[in-house]
C-alpha cells in the first residue's frame, strides 16, 4: 500500500531550544514565496519612503557595478598569480631543507655505525643471524619434507580410498551383472529359434503367393476396366452417330472425318517409318562409337602396364637415393654431433674454470642478498600492518555505511547526525499534549540491509533525486544539488516512517511510504497533486482558492525549491518501503562541503565502494609481498649454503670434460672417414634416380594422352548412346500416334458406318459394352478376393517376424548380459589387486611421515636456540648504539640533525602559511566572479523587464483593469481560469504596477529572483515574518 503523508514546512514545527540550527540546513525562500501576496512583508520600506544611507552612496557612485565587478575580478586573479608564485618558491625551500635534514638524520646513523662497540655487537649480530638463518632453513627444508611426505600420504590415502572405493563398486557391478545375466538367461531360455525362424519363412512363401495373385488380379482387373471404358466410350460413339444419321449435315461431317482420318494414318505411318531409320542409323553409329571406345580402352590399358612398370623402377630409384642420402644425412649429422660435443667438452672445461672463481665469489654475495632479503621482509610487514588495519577500518558496519562514508569525506556534520544521539534526538509532542523525546538513532542500523544509510539504498537514493531534477526540467526549473547533511536527515527520517510513519519535524521533507521506485514516489508527490492543483479554482488574480493544501504541498515543495536537497530510501524486508527527501538551505558558516550535481555525489559515493571492495585485494596483495619477502629470504640463505658446495663440484665438472673431449674427437676421425664412401654412393644414387625419372616422365606421359583418346572416345560413345535413346523415344512416339491414328480411323469410319446402318451398329457396341461390364465386374471380385488374401497373409506374417524378433532380442540381451559379466569379473579383479597395492603404499607413506615429522621437532629445537642467540645479540647491540648516543662525535652529528630538522619545520610552516595564502586567493577570486555573474544578471534582468513594460504600454484593445485582467482575460490572452499562479507579481509584472501591499515593482522583483537563480545555495533573504503565513 502506497502512503503519501502531508508535506512539513520548518517554518511551523516545534524545535528544541538545545539545538543549534546553524550547522543544519536552513529553510531557503523559493521564488514563488516572493511572488505570494500572502507571504507579502508588508512593512518593509516601499520605494516611495526615503531612502536610506547605503542607496544614496550606491547611487551618488558613477561607476558601472558590471564594470567594477570585472576589475574586482582581475585583481583577485592578480593577487592569485602571486600567491601560486610564492608557494611555488616555499615548496622548493621546504624540499631543500628535507633534503638537508635527511642527509643529517643518515649522518646521525652513519656515526652510530662506525663507533667500534657498535660494530663489535654488529658483527656478533650478523654470526648470531647467520647461525639463525642457517637453523631457519634446516627447519624449512625439514618443513618442506614433512609437506612432501604429509602430501605424499594424503595422496597415498586417497588412492587408496578411491582404490577400495573402486573395489567395492566394482564387487556391486558384478553382483548386479550377475543377476542381469541370470535373469536374461532365464528369459532367453524358453525360445525356439529354429521354429520361430520356420514359421517366418512359411508365412512369407505364402505371403509372396498371395502377393503373386494380388498382382496377377490387378493386371487382370487394369485391362478388364480399360476394356470396358473403351467399349462404353465406342457405345457413346455409336449412340451419338445413329442420333445424328438423320442430319445430312452431319453425315457429310463424319464422312470428311473419315477421310481425314485415314489420310493421318497414312502420314503417322510414314513419320514411324522415318523414326525407324532414324533408330537404326543411331544403333549403327553406337556400335562404331563402341568400337572406337573399346580400342582407346586397349590402348590405355597398355600405356597403364607401361606405366606401373616405370613407376616400380623410379620407385625403387627413388628408394636408393632417399637410402643414400639419408646414410650421408646421418653421417653428417654424427660428424656435427661429434665436433659439436668435442666443442662443447673444450668449452666445458673453460666454463668449469670460470665457474669455480665464480661461485666463490658467489658466497660473498648470497651474504649481501641474505641482508637485502631481511630489509625487504622488514618493509613487507609494516606495509602488510598498514594494509590490515586499512582492511580491518572499512570492515566494519559503520564503514561500510552513509556514515563511513560522510566521515571518509570529513563530513562532520552529516556524520554526527548518523552516529551522536544528541545531535538527532527529537521532542515529540502527543495529540494530549505529552513530550517524549525520540532517539532518531534507534531506528537507524548503519549499513544494515534495508537501512537507509546502507550503501546500495543510498544509490538509490540518488535515483529519486534524479527524478525529481527530470520532472523540474519540464517546468524549467534548475536542478537540486546534494547535500551531505540533508542526506543524513532524509535517512533518518525514512527509517523512523520505516516503523512509525510520521514526520520527525526538523526540516521541510517530503515522505511516501509503500514505493519502490522513484516513478511511484513523484507520481504520487508530483504528477497527482500537480493535476489536483490545476484543478482547484482560483480568484480574479489567479490565486488559489480553497483546495486541501496536503493533497499539492509535496508538489510545491519539489517544484518551488531552489537549494539543497536530500533523500533517505528504506526497503527493509519485514516492513514497507519508504522514502523521504528533504528541502533546505545551507548557512554561510557551515563546514558542510560544497554542494554536488546527482552524477558528481554518485561518482565519489562509487570511488568510496570501490574503496572497501579493493581493501581486502589490497591486503591480500600485502599479504603475498611478505610471503614472498619471506621465501626470498628463505631462498637466499639456501643459495648461500649451495655456493659453497658448488665450488667444490666445479673441479670434478672439469675433470669429465676433458674426458670427454678425448673421446669426442675419436668418434669425429672415424666419422670424417666414412663420409667419402657415402659421398660416391649418393652420387650414384642421384644419377639411377634421374635415368628412372625420364622414363617415368615418358610413359606418363604416353599414359595420360592414352587416357585423354579414351574419355574422348568414351565421351563420344555416350553421345550415341543418347543419340539412340533419343530415337527409341521419338519411334515409341510415332508408333503410339500411328496407333492413336489408326483407332481413331476406326471410330471414324465405324461412326460413318453407324449413320449409314445405325441399328445393326448399335446392337453391336451394346453388346460389346455388357460382355466388357461383366468381364469388369468379376475382375474386380477377384482382386478384391486376393487382396484380403494377401493382407491375412501379410498379418501372418507380421506375428512371425515380431515373434522371432522377440526371442532375438531376448537372446542378444542373454549374451550382451554375459558379456557384461565377464567384462565386471575381470574389473573386479583388477580393482582387488590395485586396493591391495595401495594399502601397502599407504602404510609406507605413513612411516616415512612419521620420520619427517621428528626430524621438524629436531630441527625447531635448534631454532629455537639460534633464535635466543640472536635476541641476546641484538640486546648487546641495543646497549653498544645507546652508549655510542653519548660520545662526542654522535652528540656533534645530532645538534646538525637538530639544526636541519628545526630549519625544514620553518620552512614547512612558510609552505602552509603560503598555501593558506593562495587559498584565500583562489576564494576571493570564486567570489568575484560570482558577484560579476549576479551583477550581469541583474543588469540583464532590468533591462529585460523594461523592455516587458515598455511592449505593454503600447498595447491596444479593451481597457486593462487594476488586476490586470480584460474582458476576462489575462494580458496573454488566456483565461482568468488557466495555469495556476502563485501570487499577483505575474499580472503586476504585464501592468508595471506595483505589487499588492509591499510596494515592491516587478521589474524590482525580476531582479531579486535573477540573483537569486545565479546565487542558487548562497542566497539567503534576511527578512522574515511571524512563524508561517498561510502554510509557507
Amino acid at each position: 500500500m502506497k502512503k503519501n503523508h502531508t508535506p512539513q514546512h520548518a517554518a511551523s514545527l516545534p524545535r528544541r531550544g538545545t539545538i543549534d540550527m546553524k550547522p543544519m540546513l536552513a529553510v531557503g525562500l523559493t521564488a514563488a514565496t516572493v511572488l505570494a501576496p500572502q507571504a507579502a512583508m508588508a512593512d518593509e520600506t516601499t520605494p516611495e519612503q526615503a531612502p536610506d544611507q547605503s542607496t544614496q552612496q550606491a547611487a551618488a557612485t558613477p561607476t558601472d557595478p558590471v564594470e567594477a565587478a570585472q576589475a574586482d575580478v582581475q585583481s583577485a586573479k592578480d593577487a592569485q598569480s602571486a600567491a601560486q608564485a610564492d608557494v611555488e618558491t616555499k615548496q622548493a625551500e621546504a624540499d631543500k631543507a628535507d633534503a638537508a635534514a635527511q642527509q643529517a638524520k643518515a649522518n646521525v646513523e652513519s656515526t652510530v655505525n662506525a663507533d667500534p662497540g657498535v660494530q663489535a655487537a654488529g658483527q656478533g649480530v650478523q654470526a648470531a643471524e647467520s647461525q639463525q638463518a642457517k637453523a631457519q632453513s634446516d627447519v624449512k627444508a625439514a618443513q618442506g619434507q614433512q609437506a612432501s611426505a604429509q602430501a605424499d600420504e594424503q595422496t597415498a590415502q586417497a588412492a587408496d580410498t578411491a582404490a577400495q572405493n573402486a573395489a567395492q563398486s566394482a564387487q556391486q557391478a558384478k553382483d548386479e551383472a550377475q543377476r542381469n545375466a541370470d535373469q536374461t538367461a532365464k528369459a532367453a531360455a524358453g525360445d525356439d529359434m529354429t521354429k520361430l525362424s520356420g514359421d517366418v519363412q512359411s508365412a512369407q512363401k505364402v505371403a509372396d503367393t498371395t502377393d503373386k495373385a494380388k498382382t496377377d488380379a490387378q493386371t487382370a482387373d487394369t485391362t478388364a476396366q480399360d476394356t470396358l471404358k473403351t467399349a462404353e466410350q465406342n457405345l457413346d460413339t455409336v449412340k451419338q452417330a445413329a442420333a445424328d444419321a438423320s442430319d445430312p449435315a452431319k453425315v457429310a461431317a463424319a464422312e470428311q472425318a473419315a477421310q481425314d482420318a485415314a489420310k493421318a494414318v497414312e502420314t503417322t505411318r510414314q513419320n514411324a517409318e522415318n523414326a525407324a531409320t532414324a533408330k537404326t542409323q543411331a544403333e549403327q553409329d553406337l556400335a562404331a562409337k563402341q568400337a572406337t571406345a573399346k580400342d582407346a580402352k586397349n590402348a590405355a590399358d597398355k600405356a597403364k602396364t607401361v606405366l606401373d612398370a616405370k613407376t616400380q623402377a623410379k620407385a625403387k630409384a627413388d628408394k636408393a637415393l632417399d637410402k643414400a642420402q639419408s646414410d650421408k644425412s646421418a653421417n653428417d649429422t654424427a660428424v656435427a654431433a661429434a665436433q659439436a660435443k668435442a666443442d662443447k667438452a673444450a668449452k666445458a672445461v673453460e666454463t668449469a674454470t670460470a665457474d669455480l672463481s665464480q661461485k666463490q665469489s658467489n658466497v660473498q654475495q648470497a651474504k649481501k642478498d641474505v641482508a637485502a632479503a631481511e630489509s625487504t621482509l622488514k618493509d613487507a610487514t609494516a606495509a602488510q600492518q598498514q594494509a590490515a588495519d586499512e582492511y580491518a577500518k572499512l570492515s566494519t558496519k559503520e564503514a561500510q555505511s552513509a556514515a563511513g562514508f560522510f566521515e571518509s569525506r570529513h563530513a562532520n556534520a552529516a556524520y554526527k547526525i548518523l552516529t551522536d544521539s544528541s545531535v538527532s534526538e527529537y521532542i515529540k509532542t502527543a495529540a494530549d499534549g505529552t513530550k517524549t523525546t525520540e532517539h532518531l538513532l534507534d531506528t537507524t542500523h548503519l549499513g544494515a540491509d534495508g537501512d537507509a544509510t546502507s550503501l546500495d539504498n543510498m544509490l538509490k537514493a540518488l535515483d529519486f533525486i534524479d527524478e525529481c531534477n527530470r520532472l523540474r526540467e519540464t517546468e524549467g526549473l534548475e536542478p537540486l544539488k546534494v547535500s551531505d547533511e540533508a542526506m543524513a536527515w532524509a535517512m533518518l527520517q525514512a527509517n523512523y516512517a520505516a516503523t512509525d510513519f510520521n514526520h520527525i519535524g526538523f526540516h521541510d521533507a517530503n515522505l511516501v511510504g509503500g514505493v519502490s521506485t522513484p516513478k511511484d514516489a513523484y507520481q504520487l508527490w508530483w504528477t497527482n497533486e500537480k493535476n489536483y492543483l490545476d484543478s482547484l479554482p482560483k480568484d480574479e488574480n489567479g490565486n488559489i482558492t480553497g483546495g486541501d493544501y496536503s493533497k499539492y504541498g509535496h508538489y510545491l515543495n519539489a517544484r518551488t525549491w531552489n537549494g539543497a536537497t536530500g533523500v533517505g530510501f528504506t526497503n527493509p524486508a519485514n516492513s514497507y518501503s519508504t522514502a523521504a527527501q528533504y528541502f533546505a538551505q545551507m548557512y554561510d558558516d557551515s563546514n558542510e562541503l560544497p554542494l554536488s550535481t546527482t552524477k558528481e555525489y554518485r561518482a565519489q559515493l562509487n570511488n568510496y565502494i570501490t574503496n572497501i571492495k579493493n581493501a581486502k585485494s589490497k591486503l591480500e596483495s600485502a599479504n603475498a609481498v611478505l610471503s614472498n619477502a619471506q621465501t626470498a629470504l628463505d631462498s637466499a640463505n639456501v643459495k648461500s649454503t649451495a655456493a659453497e658446495q658448488a665450488a667444490k663440484a666445479a673441479q670434478s665438472t672439469l675433470d669429465t670434460a676433458n674426458a670427454e673431449a678425448t673421446s669426442t674427437a675419436a668418434k669425429l676421425t672415424a666419422l670424417q672417414a666414412a663420409a667419402t664412401s657415402l659421398d660416391q654412393t649418393l652420387s650414384d644414387a642421384k644419377t639411377a634416380a634421374q635415368s628412372a625419372q625420364s622414363g617415368y616422365d615418358s610413359a606418363k606421359s604416353a599414359a595420360d594422352s592414352a587416357d585423354d583418346t579414351l574419355a574422348d572416345a568414351q565421351s563420344a560413345e555416350n553421345a550415341a548412346r543418347q543419340t539412340l535413346k533419343d530415337a527409341e523415344a521419338n519411334l515409341t512416339t510415332a508408333q503410339n500416334a500411328a496407333d492413336q491414328a489408326v483407332k481413331d480411323n476406326a471410330a471414324a469410319q465405324t461412326k460413318v458406318e453407324t449413320m449409314h446402318n445405325a441399328q445393326a451398329t448399335l446392337a453391336r457396341a451394346q453388346a460389346a459394352y455388357e460382355t466388357a461390364k461383366s468381364a469388369a465386374d468379376q475382375s474386380a471380385k477377384t482382386l478384391a478376393d486376393a487382396t484380403a488374401k494377401a493382407s491375412a497373409a501379410h498379418r501372418t506374417l507380421d506375428e512371425a517376424t515380431a515373434a522371432l524378433d522377440a526371442a532375438t532380442a531376448r537372446q542378444t540381451a542373454a549374451e550382451n548380459a554375459k558379456a557384461t559379466l565377464d567384462k565386471a569379473s575381470a574389473a573386479l579383479k583388477t580393482a582387488q589387486d590395485k586396493a591391495t597395492k595401495t594399502a601397502a603404499a599407504l602404510a609406507t607413506a605413513q612411516a616415512k611421515l612419521a620420520e619427517a615429522t621428528q626430524r621438524v621437532k629436531d630441527a625447531q629445537a635448534a631454532a629455537d636456540k639460534a633464535d635466543k642467540a640472536v635476541e641476546e645479540a641484538q640486546a648487546k647491540l641495543k646497549l653498544a648504539r645507546e652508549e655510542a648516543l653519548g660520545t662526542d662525535a654522535v652528540k656533534t652529528a645530532q645538534d646538525t640533525l637538530d639544526k636541519a630538522q628545526a630549519a625544514a619545520n620553518a620552512a614547512h610552516k612558510a609552505l602552509d602559511e603560503a598555501k593558506t595564502a593562495k587559498a584565500t586567493a583562489d576564494q576571493r577570486v570564486a567570489e568575484a566572479e560570482a558577484a560579476l555573474k549576479q551583477a550581469e544578471a541583474v543588469k540583464q534582468a532590468e533591462e529585460n523587464a523594461k523592455h516587458a513594460a515598455t511592449a505593454q504600454s503600447g498595447t491596444t484593445g479593451a481597457q486593462t483593469t487594476q488586476n490586470g485582467t480584460q474582458n476576462g482575460k489575462t494580458a496573454t490572452g488566456k483565461t482568468a481560469t488557466g495555469t495556476p499562479r502563485f501570487g499577483a507579481a505575474k499580472d503586476a509584472t504585464k501592468s508595471g504596477k506595483r505589487l499588492a501591499q509591499t510596494g515592491v515593482n516587478a521589474e524590482a522583483t525580476l531582479g531579486l529572483m535573477a540573483v537569486m537563480a545565479v546565487a542558487g545555495a548562497g542566497c539567503v533573504l534576511v527578512k522574515a515574518r511571524g512563524k508561517h503565513i498561510n502554510r509557507w
